[in-house]
């Protein structure tokens, strides 16, 4: 396994600071509908364009990025597991976002991955609640206690057991929000099977994230009982990855800096023309 073997994708849903290399692969999520209106409000033309012009969308081949408002990020997630060989094929596979990454050396992930299965974030919840009780509590625009309790139904009766409900009503120490993972590529295959084949048979809330937000729940069950048996790296969030390398910032820098000349030269070649 060499370094370019691994990609890391990093969701973004408006502009902000771009992180792209050999490693990380910018992907706008939902940009089958980013022109239409959201919680943020309607996208600018130059957001959209500065998207368009840096990163991949979700929205070719086998996708589901019309359903970004219910999904979130899922719409990413199920792109690279239906276009994997678009990424190169890699031999590890992770999601971050534009704003939220491992705090972990980017650069020593070729060894930590020796080491280690997989690598999931960091859980944080207020430990004197579950995660059904959290969610209940909550009073949030996408919380839905009916759909709670019925989302967990349905995956009772799909998975032929409880597991998921003991682990919503039980849990007090984990609560894996935003997806993010490092895993193997046949492990992702899998977490995308159990995953979707879940999602997919849920009650659906129109406009809402309230899917999404269960499914990340479902992610945070998938991760913590993959690292009953299988040696698990748990890592906290920060801004953004503490091995950005200088080159890499530099290598943006200039790409941005040429743009500005080149708009420059342009009006330049107008005004005197």
């Amino acid at each position: 396994m060499n370094k370019n073997k691994i990609k890391i994708l990093v969701v973004y849903h408006k502009k902000d600071n771009l992180f792209k290399s050999c490693m990380f692969v910018p992907i706008h999520a939902g940009r089958a509908i980013a022109k239409e209106k959201s919680k943020d409000g309607i996208i600018s033309e130059d957001e959209y364009n500065w998207l368009v012009k840096n990163t991949i969308g979700d929205d070719t081949g086998d996708n589901i990025s019309s359903k970004n408002r219910e999904l979130n990020e899922l719409t990413a997630i199920y792109w690279a597991w239906k276009n994997y060989d678009k990424l190169g094929n890699p031999d590890y596979i992770g999601l971050n976002h534009y704003r939220r990454f491992f705090k972990a050396d980017y650069n020593n992930l070729k060894n930590l991955l020796k080491e280690y299965y997989f690598i999931k974030m960091d859980f944080f919840l207020n430990k004197k609640e579950s995660l059904y009780e959290s969610w209940k509590n909550c009073n949030k625009d996408w919380t839905d206690n009916e759909y709670l309790d019925n989302a967990l139904k349905s995956c009772n009766e799909l998975q032929g057991n409880n597991e998921i409900e003991k682990y919503f009503k039980n849990n007090t120490e984990s609560d894996g929000l935003c997806n993010m993972f490092i895993l193997p590529k046949e492990e992702f295959f899998k977490y995308c099977e159990f995953l979707f084949g879940l999602v997919f048979r849920l009650p659906e809330k129109q406009g809402l994230r309230t899917t999404g937000m269960f499914a990340e729940r479902l992610s945070s069950y998938y991760f913590v009982t993959l690292s009953k048996t299988k040696k698990c790296l748990t890592l906290p969030i920060c801004k953004e990855p503490v091995s950005h390398s200088y080159k890499e910032k530099l290598r943006n820098k200039i790409s941005e800096t040429k743009n500005k000349f080149s708009k420059l030269k342009f009006l330049l070649k107008w005004y005197n023309s």
